[in-house]
């Protein structure tokens, strides 16, 4: 089996603010827009979650001998690595928990969710009328719903044309989803109690799960 032919999933927890030596010294791994960016958020999990996420991506890439500074924006706003098309990746957080999946030779898109109490949120905007109807109808709705979301939320991810994808247009009751003329491969991936996840890809292929510590950078 080629290297290329297997994602790597790439994961670290988010559960503790950093006192401000811990802080400095992952930033300094990271380069400046980075650290600015990070800075925007309010709330210190989106903070340390968007450093984090490029720390995992770092991470991941010196695999190929690449890093961080090569990465641009498509014409919807995607990231892509301008050195190494061959190269995808997608990062995802939730309260806790951050990921990043990297995959040479085809596309990847990656959501995790924690899972909790629903809040109020107009479903037929997202879900089409069927899955509407299951959701309504089950006795774990969270869990259906959040289910339903990370899947929705992989693929749109991964076809990379963001909300621009109608996820009306499609629903995801099975593993390999047909949208437009383009088929993509789902993957439930195992993170732990609490944690919904889900791979998109656009040909089939294996995963590994990598979990890291924070002490991994920080000894860097």
């Amino acid at each position: 089996m080629r290297a290329g032919d297997i994602t790597r999933i790439l994961t670290i927890t988010n559960g503790v603010p950093w006192q401000t030596e811990e802080w400095n010294r992952l930033c300094s791994l990271l380069p400046d827009a980075v650290r600015n960016s990070s800075r925007s958020y309010v709330n210190w999990q989106d903070r340390q979650a968007t450093v984090l996420g490029r720390l995992l991506l770092r991470h991941g890439l010196l695999s190929w001998g690449l890093g961080l500074q090569s990465i641009c924006l498509d014409a919807n706003g995607r990231p892509f690595l301008s050195d190494a098309m061959d190269i995808d990746f997608n990062i995802s957080h939730t309260e806790g928990i951050v990921v990043c999946a990297l995959r040479e030779g085809g596309r990847v898109g990656i959501d995790v969710e924690g899972l909790r109490p629903l809040e109020s949120f107009d479903y037929r905007l997202v879900f089409t009328e069927t899955e509407c109807c299951l959701m309504e109808d089950s006795v774990d709705a969270a869990n259906l719903f959040f289910n339903f979301w990370t899947r929705k939320e992989a693929l749109i991810k991964a076809d990379g044309r963001g909300f621009f994808l109608n996820p009306l247009t499609f629903e995801v009751f099975e593993d390999t989803i047909l949208i437009g003329e383009k088929t993509w491969y789902l993957e439930k991936i195992s993170l732990g109690d609490g944690y919904l996840c889900h791979l998109a890809l656009d040909s089939p292929g294996h995963y590994c799960v990598e979990k890291l510590a924070i002490e991994k950078f920080l000894n860097q």
